[in-house]
């Protein structure tokens, strides 16, 4: 089994980009807004496995 996609809801978007980018090396490919007027994150591994961050 491989993953492919996850979100992530975060309290902290900054401190949360911190760790995921920092420490797990994911790279940030785009952020925009959700139709509800969300913020959102899309990050990737190199395995291009993605995770989502919403605060």
């Amino acid at each position: 089994m491989r993953l492919a996609y996850i979100g992530i809801r975060v309290s902290g978007l900054d401190g949360s980009l911190k760790f995921y980018v920092s420490l797990l090396g994911l790279n940030v490919v785009s952020r925009g807004k959700m139709n509800r007027g969300d913020i959102y994150v899309l990050l990737e591994d190199k395995a291009a496995a993605g995770a989502e961050l919403v605060p």
